[in-house]
């Protein structure tokens, strides 16, 4: 029997309840681009603007969404928390990325398998193989050191970002429904935070977003 990866759960026998779902994220910017919005007289009009951006985000999650239930929202409170002593450890994974090794030119498999057929009829082709070989360890000796170089960056980002500036966003939504609003409050706060971001984007390089989750 096959089955619809698309299938939407039937949830007709589950009881109606009253949820409360509640979800966090963070946003970092730099010192300087945090004071500076401390001090200017807009900064309110700015955090009422993501907030509508959050609680209409919140409001069209199932269309957004293809799977996802098209549940009665009762409430949306959503609450932003400037802060200059944020503490985390889990920066460094979004600061970071390793990137996945790829070789396109030195797939040793396709060549072997192509030459290994010619390997009767031209001499040469061996040559090329073993030639081959070589650049591919080249290669992965050279992505390993990229690895290492990458997790070295991670250990600093982990020491020098002990402490920094940015937003707190928390989202909570009421529902009276047969599911919890979890996904209205994540779509909520990323909402919310992109909203923030669009504020310092052109004038910090060094925006993160981060740690968005929900908390029990």
């Amino acid at each position: 029997m096959q089955h619809n990866i698309t299938e939407l759960k039937n949830i007709t026998q589950k009881p109606i309840n009253n949820y409360e779902s509640n979800a966090v994220g963070l946003m970092i910017v730099s010192p300087n681009s945090f004071d500076k919005f401390m001090i200017d007289d807009k900064k309110d009009s700015y955090l009422q603007i993501a907030i509508t951006a959050g609680i209409n985000a919140a409001k069209i999650t199932n269309k957004i969404f293809p799977l996802c239930y098209n549940i009665p929202i009762n409430g949306v409170n959503i609450e932003i928390k400037p802060s200059n002593t944020i503490h985390t450890d889990t920066l460094k994974y979004y600061a970071s990325f390793i990137p996945s090794f790829k070789p396109k030119t030195f797939n040793i498999n396709i060549i072997k398998s192509q030459q290994n057929q010619q390997i009767q009829k031209n001499s040469i082709k061996q040559e090329k193989q073993k030639k081959y070989e070589i650049q591919f360890q080249k290669a992965k000796i050279q992505f390993q050191k990229i690895q290492q170089n990458q997790i070295k960056k991670q250990s600093v980002y982990r020491t020098k970002y002990s402490e920094y500036c940015g937003f707190e966003v928390r989202a909570t939504i009421n529902t009276e429904s047969k599911i919890k609003a979890d996904m209205e409050s994540l779509n909520a706060v990323n909402a919310t935070l992109i909203s923030l971001f669009g504020i310092f984007k052109d004038k910090d390089k060094d925006i993160i977003i981060t740690q968005v989750k929900l908390e029990t």
